[in-house]
């Protein structure tokens, strides 16, 4: 199950051990926009476990968050807190490695489905419960926790990140080649 693999992630020390994930796997969107990308493990040894690779994946999602905040961040917006929410909001790990990767507090809502808290926060307003959607959102918001980056992790994670970005222009004529062999033998069948 998911649960049991955040469980054995959550045993792997950051970096997961020298392994690094692409998660491309339906190419990739921003910043790279390339929609021949393809998903890697890179670094994979005999030493690593189960455990480093759904360490791993869950690290590239924060990574990739990471390389999104970048660019925003570059062009003047200031970005302090990353909230969370849904399912994923649920685990303190995961919600931990987002803080160390992206060096941004996380900041967990005490509910975090934000659809039903938006349908309960309409609906309040429409019963007139509050004056305005403003008033009614400070009312029925609240973070019920908000995790700081741990400088140990955060200092590993800034190379790992480094190595991150640095994957997908060594990697991306291999990628456009697979692609192309992929696209060539479409429709082939396949030799008995």
């Amino acid at each position: 199950t998911t649960e049991a693999l955040l469980a054995e992630a959550a045993l792997i020390e950051p970096g997961s051990a020298g392994l690094v994930f692409l998660p491309y796997l339906a190419g990739e969107r921003s910043p790279i926009w390339d929609p021949e990308a393809r998903g890697a493990f890179v670094g994979l040894t005999l030493g690593h476990t189960r455990g480093h690779l759904a360490r791993a994946v869950v690290e590239a999602a924060a990574l990739a968050l990471r390389q999104v905040i970048g660019p925003i961040v570059a062009a003047g917006a200031a970005i302090t807190e990353l909230r969370v929410s849904g399912g994923p909001a649920q685990s303190l790990a995961w919600n931990q490695l987002k803080a160390d990767v992206t060096g941004l507090v996380v900041a967990v809502p005490r509910v975090p489905e934000t659809a039903l808290l938006g349908a309960a926060i309409t609906a309040a307003r429409g019963i007139d419960a509050y004056p305005d959607m403003a008033a009614a959102t400070r009312r029925m918001v609240a973070i019920a926790r908000r995790l700081p980056p741990n400088p140990v992790a955060r200092a590993i994670y800034d190379e790992v990140y480094g190595v991150y970005v640095n994957l997908y222009p060594a990697l991306a004529s291999v990628f456009h080649r697979l692609a192309a062999l992929e696209e060539a033998n479409m429709g082939s069948p396949a030799d008995p």
